[in-house]
């Protein structure tokens, strides 16, 4: 897949898959063309991360993660793929 200059790649990490899956959800609603990329259970489960492609922007994903307490962890770890680090920044 071609990434256009409008399209953004993130990366995040989540408590547990079916929090990835209901993040998913609801960003699909907003943007069915957004991307999902490497699934990944971390060593030990069930935190997992997850990369994104999409045209919404970091504070819209981060807004999303605030529809749910659930997606907390989401919310706070969302960055661009270039610059995340897994640490989850509170208030975010």
């Amino acid at each position: 897949m071609t990434i256009s200059e409008s399209e953004r790649k993130f990366k995040f990490r989540a408590a547990c898959e079916p929090d990835v899956f209901r993040f998913m959800v609801v960003v699909l609603a907003r943007e069915p063309r957004a991307v999902w990329h490497h699934l990944q259970v971390l060593d030990g489960g069930p935190d997992c991360t997850c990369e994104l492609t999409t045209t919404l922007t970091l504070s819209t994903l981060q807004n999303i993660g605030k529809v749910g307490s659930d997606l907390h962890v989401i919310r706070e770890t969302i960055r661009p793929v270039d610059e995340y680090t897994g640490l989850r920044q509170r208030g975010a």
